[in-house]
């Protein structure tokens, strides 16, 4: 094993349909908050999102999480900068997010409903999901459109589309879906950021991803 140390999840996202789902690493000098899992789908042929920080306030809070995740110890005691996104408890941010977004790349649509509610005020956000949705999914991305959203499905042949991605007045990436079991019983890790070379690239990035997409 390389010399290398693991346990199993805690046991609150260790139960039937509730995963340790985060992705993300802490050295000494950065921190790598992301959509990508480790493997070679993630780096040659999905579509993922990945920001590197090298705030001190971030990779504090990210080891003070892991370490809690690590003892199994509760994480009640942690302050977290107000721009990472934790699960449990990210719905209200995710939420506030989607009401301020332009466009929007995930991997599901999901079944929590104050984010479908959220996303039918928007109306006009742009969004990008794989083509290979479930049917439950279709159906709510259907009811999306019909509210006046603009929907389109990436091929899978093209690449599969895992980023989790918001971009309005600021970006957020992470591991976060757009399901009740997500936002309120996984663990997950997100970051909110901004700066005209971020956005730029995201921007960049999703106009090619719509380009490619079919209308759903």
């Amino acid at each position: 094993n390389y010399g290398l140390n693991y346990k199993m999840a805690p046991r609150q996202f260790d139960s039937p349909g509730v995963f340790d789902h985060a992705k993300y690493m802490v050295s000494e000098k950065a921190a790598m908050i992301g959509t990508a899992n480790a493997s070679d789908a993630s780096f040659s042929k999905n579509r993922e999102y990945i920001y590197i920080s090298k705030d001190r306030r971030i990779r504090r809070a990210l080891k003070a999480l892991f370490l809690a995740d690590w003892n199994d110890a509760g994480t009640k005691r942690i302050r977290m900068p107000r721009d990472l996104v934790i699960s449990p408890g990210s719905e209200r941010i995710i939420c506030a997010l989607i009401r301020k977004a332009k466009f929007i790349e995930t991997e599901e649509m999901g079944d929590d409903p104050a984010v479908l509610d959220a996303l039918k005020k928007r109306k006009r956000i742009k969004m990008i999901l794989p083509s290979s949705i479930s049917s439950e999914d279709r159906q709510r991305l259907m009811e999306l459109k019909r509210a006046g959203l603009r929907i389109r499905l990436m091929p899978v042949n093209e690449r599969y589309m895992h980023a989790k991605m918001i971009y309005g007045d600021r970006i957020f990436i992470g591991s976060e879906n757009f399901s009740s079991t997500s936002l309120n019983k996984n663990r997950e890790v997100g970051i909110i950021f901004d700066g005209f070379l971020s956005k730029r690239k995201i921007k960049r990035a999703f106009s090619k991803d719509w380009k490619i997409s079919i209308k759903l």
